[in-house]
């Protein structure tokens, strides 16, 4: 039996004679801290959720999944509510950005097969999308996909109580090749994103793009590598 990935949580259970120790070298923190498995409303057995994001205020947590698909890179986005009990919400599928992979399943892991320039055939890639990261405001969502082909970073923004279609982050963020992972800094000023390097086959290096605004108008003004 195949078991996938879960999502787990982590809460501060620090005392108050615990933080009058704060001063102590001993780790209070990690020892007091509970680790543990999310609500099964949220993790399933037999599939993969992970790579959550999660709101400022705790109430609305995105992750990605492959529970709907018949293959396992058939990976789509989800988003729950937690109310004022703590009790988390059914699972709803962000259809404005799960929609454009719609018929993308019979990509490589469904045996597709594309046919090269020189006559031999070839694997198709899989359509997915992966790495959503909300906004401190809770308005944004970035994420990235292979839509059009290369792995780029998208944004969607909040419409009221639905997303709107996703759009790719403007600037010099996507250059052709592999952007994937975003993830935002509290002032909306900065974003981080892992980026294929170029003379490699496989890794990729972190790189980090300083926006010029919240919104990312002039994203990419500043670019820096990270090894």
């Amino acid at each position: 039996m195949f078991l996938g990935t879960d999502i787990y949580a982590q809460e501060d259970k620090k005392s108050e004679e615990d933080k009058s120790k704060s001063g102590s070298s001993f780790n209070w923190d990690q020892k007091r801290a509970k680790r543990f498995r999310m609500d099964p409303i949220i993790n399933t057995l037999l599939y993969d959720e992970f790579a959550p994001s999660i709101s400022a205020d705790g109430k609305t947590l995105v992750f990605q999944s492959n529970r709907e698909g018949k293959v396992w890179d058939y990976y789509r986005l989800y988003e729950v509510k937690r109310d004022d009990m703590g009790k988390w919400s059914e699972p709803k599928p962000i259809d404005a950005i799960n929609s454009k992979l719609e018929g993308s399943e019979s990509g490589a892991a469904a045996g597709g097969d594309a046919a090269a320039a020189d006559g031999e055939k070839k694997k198709s890639a899989a359509k997915i999308v992966n790495g959503p990261w909300l906004s401190y405001d809770g308005k944004e969502l970035y994420f990235s996909s292979n839509f059009e082909g290369n792995m780029d970073i998208y944004v969607s923004k909040k419409e009221g109580e639905n997303w709107g279609a996703p759009t790719k982050v403007p600037g010099s963020v996507n250059t052709g090749d592999y952007e994937g992972f975003p993830s935002v800094s509290g002032d909306g000023k900065r974003l981080y994103f892992m980026r294929k390097a170029a003379s490699s086959e496989g890794s990729a290096n972190g790189a980090s793009t300083e926006a010029a605004a919240a919104g990312g108008e002039e994203g990419g003004k500043k670019r820096r590598q990270r090894s």
